[in-house]
């Protein structure tokens, strides 16, 4: 056989087999690609602020203008279900927790002694005058809770407090409120950083389809995702 040929029957073979391992070798990646560990969720907050709209985008991917809510009367408990992200890894949720708006803030705070939820958020609006005096006193409390209660501490990965209905108000008065929750959080919940909650973050958002509401609600699983990640919730597919 003529050296020329031998090397080109040599090559096709390379290749050939080449081809056969990327392939295999992207199948067994797949297979064993990381998902999350189902997470425990608590959503407080006050009155009107979004918490059933946000849990509706989780369970529904449906926004504020596409599926009407009705007031929250009691705690609901949603169980087990999975958010498929086209794309982006999918969010397994163990247990959620919804919760009427106008609860006393110190029923919402011993809601999360004793759910002892993995990630927590925390809803409050832009448009309402006293979400500032509300995040800054329950934000207060909740430092204090977990200094003492180790048991929460431990098992709290994730913090986010969300500022929804961000489209009421103006443009210069969106970067204001936005500066004002964060030095809220800052002081009052800085120091857990050091312990074992990872993840607290502030994010502005609008939970309306037409308004950059699922770019807003991706951005705060996101948040999420990453805590779990830092905090090796992963389980092998």
């Amino acid at each position: 056989m003529e050296p020329s040929i031998a090397f080109f029957i040599a090559g096709i073979i390379g290749a050939v087999v080449g081809a056969v391992v990327v392939l295999q070798a992207s199948k067994i990646v797949g297979r064993w690609r990381p998902s999350i560990a189902p997470l425990e969720f608590l959503i407080v907050g006050h009155d009107d602020a979004g918490k059933t709209s946000f849990l509706n985008f989780l369970r529904h991917n449906e926004f504020a203008d596409e599926r009407m809510t009705r007031d929250t009367l009691e705690v609901s408990r949603q169980g087990a279900f999975q958010l498929v992200r086209p794309g982006e890894m999918d969010l397994p949720v163990k247990r959620i927790l919804d919760i009427p708006g106008p609860l006393d803030p110190g029923e919402q705070l011993e809601l999360v002694r004793r759910e002892a939820p993995r990630i927590l958020l925390i809803m409050v609006s832009a448009d309402n005058p006293t979400s500032s005096r509300w995040l800054r006193d329950f934000a207060a409390d909740l430092r204090v809770l977990l200094s003492k209660d180790s048991r929460l501490a431990d098992k709290l990965i994730s913090i986010s407090v969300v500022l929804n209905k961000m489209d009421l108000i103006g443009e210069y008065a969106c970067g204001e409120r936005l500066a004002e929750m964060v030095k809220i959080v800052d002081t009052a919940l800085e120091p857990l950083l050091m312990s074992n909650v990872r993840s607290i973050a502030v994010l502005p958002c609008t939970l309306l389809s037409g308004k950059g509401g699922e770019k807003a609600a991706n951005r705060i699983l996101a948040s999420i995702i990453n805590a779990a990640k830092r905090n090796r919730r992963l389980v092998p597919k």
